[in-house]
Order: C-alpha cells, then structure tokens, then sequence
C-alpha cells in the first residue's frame, strides 16, 4: 500500500512566481519538516536538534497553479538529516542524523528508501568523465567536538537502480561533510573550522582558522556547501547565523547574504543543483523557520513558505529547452 501523500500546495508560493524567480520550467523543493521550532532548540537541545526529520517535496511545474507536495509519513523509514536531491532530480539522499548512522537513497515516487551505506553527511557526485554516480560521505561525525574533521572520507559507486557497486573507497584522510566539486578535484567541510582540500595537489586550506582563536565565536562556521561546478566555491553558515558567506580556495570572501528583514537568523544554507541559486531557512519572530529561495548573483530573495518549521532545503531545476 502506498502511503505517500500527494496534494495541491496552495500554501506555498505558486508556481508561476516560482518558475519565473529561476527561470526554469520546473524545480523540485526538497526540505525536512522539523516539528520542534525555536531558539529552545539550541544549546542545551542541540542533541535533538540533531536528529532526523519528515521528508518533503514541493514539485513546481509550469502547468500547475501550485506546487504539488509530496508528503512522506512521520516514521522511521524517511526520517532524514540534511536530505539531497540527485542531480537528475528522481532520488534523494539522506541519512538520519548529525551523526553516522544507515545512508539511504529512496527514488522519488517509491515507498521504500534502499540502504546503500553507513556514515554522515552523505553528498551526490556524478563523475563528468566516466558518467557513474557516487555517494561521498565521512565515517563518522561528531557534534561540539573540538575535532573539526573527524572521521574519514569515503566515496561509493551506485548503479542506476541505486544499489552499491563494490566496496566504498577511501578519498581523503580526514572527514568532509560539505560536499565535493563537480570534477572531483575539491572536498569541502566546516564546522568551527572551514577547510577545502584540493585532492590534486594535496593543498589543505583553511581560510577562517578554528572558533578555538577567536573567544567571540565570530569566526565560527558550520552548515558547509560546495558549488556544484569545478570552481572550488563553497557556502558557509556564520555566527551569529545573522549571514552566510560564499568563499573560494583561497578564503577570498566573495559574498555574504544577510538574513531578511523581520527575520532573527538564517539555517541550513545549501546550493542548489545550479550555481546560480541556493536555499535557505530563516527563523521569524514567531520562532519559525520558513524556506527562502536566493539568486546568488543579484541577492534577491523569494520567500516559499510561512506556516512551519522548515529546515535542510535543496533545490533541483530542469532549464528551459
């Protein structure tokens, strides 16, 4: 029995104001309803802020006044930590904590996620050059630590029904849960300390240094994205979460996004499938976090939601053909 939900997304901004904001023909939102909300969540909760959540899809099409949603049940099947839509925009991909636990990747539309590992922060890359698809992701994950990188990196192949291919293969010496560039030349993490690793010349950079040297806890970053091309850009958090940062290689900060007006802190910043655009949560005076779409280029900002505690958004868009 399918015991997915599907139904018309009047609540949510409509599709034409959607389509139109991205220039594309269609987009699939994906994020995690969390249904705890607040700045209570923080600190002394940060261990269940760290757990998984119910999964979401807002599927935008030019036919359709609104977005249909794809509502999967509050059980342990689908609850997620940071989900990822494919870059084909059929799967998602998730494990379902801060932590390591089973990796999943359900095809969008099925009942059942299959289990294709075990670690955090499970990330797609697709291989430009022999067109396979991996799963990368670190062994272990640690929550307020002072290990910044703990763990391993690790890189499985998945074939096109989405099952492991052979064993995993270890890519880097220490854990990276921000993803890697599209040529499979950068790794990228950040939490306390914002770091890329250039696999080809064995370069390890950390441009923001650790939250360690700063008692301020100004130069503290977390919530890492990589840009989904080869340019080695990647997307940090900042504290006090008033803003997130685009950065390159060298720590050049190349822009920052300060959170909305009316708004009290951004969440969860993460690049879409296209480098022009990425998502965000912003947490409103009610202490709710409603998803925002960004135009990286010119910083406009399109509001989604406004009814609920959604968090972890990624975006896929098909362009015009």
């Amino acid at each position: 029995m399918n015991d997915i939900i599907y139904r018309d997304g009047i609540e949510f901004a409509p599709s034409q104001k959607v389509l139109f904001f991205l220039n594309a023909k269609r987009c699939r939102l994906l994020y995690r309803l969390r249904r705890e909300t607040g700045l209570q969540a923080h600190g002394e909760r940060a261990a269940e802020r760290a757990k998984g959540s119910s999964l979401f899809i807002l599927d935008y099409q030019s036919d359709s006044e609104f977005p249909t949603v794809i509502e999967y049940p509050n059980d342990d099947r689908y609850k997620s930590f940071n989900p990822l839509i494919s870059p084909d925009g059929k799967a998602v991909l998730y494990n379902q904590t801060f932590r390591a636990t089973d990796i999943f990747i359900l095809r969008i539309g099925d009942d059942t996620p299959k289990r294709v590992g075990f670690g955090a922060n499970p990330r797609w890359f697709f291989d430009q050059i022999t067109h396979k698809q991996y799963v990368v992701y670190r062994d272990e994950n640690a929550m307020h630590d002072d290990v910044p990188q703990p763990g391993k990196t690790y890189m499985l192949e998945i074939d096109e029904g989405y099952e492991p291919v052979n064993e995993p293969l270890q890519i880097a010496n220490n854990g990276y849960g921000g993803g890697i560039s599209s040529d499979g030349r950068y790794l990228v993490t950040a939490f306390k300390l914002a770091s890329i690793l250039d696999r080809r010349s064995g370069r390890l950079s950390a441009p923001w240094g650790t939250v360690l040297h700063q008692p301020d806890h100004t130069n503290q970053c977390c919530c890492p994205s990589i840009a989904p091309d080869d340019s080695g850009q990647f997307m940090v958090l900042r504290w006090p979460h008033e803003r997130f940062s685009i950065s390159d290689f060298t720590g050049n900060h190349r822009a920052h996004f300060y959170k909305p007006d009316g708004y009290l802190e951004w969440q969860t910043p993460e690049w879409s499938t296209d480098i022009n655009f990425c998502t965000a949560s912003a947490m409103n005076d009610r202490l709710i976090y409603d998803l925002f779409m960004i135009s990286i280029a010119d910083k406009r900002y399109l509001q989604i939601t406004s009814d609920g505690g959604y968090v972890h958004g990624h975006l896929w868009l098909e362009r015009d053909v």
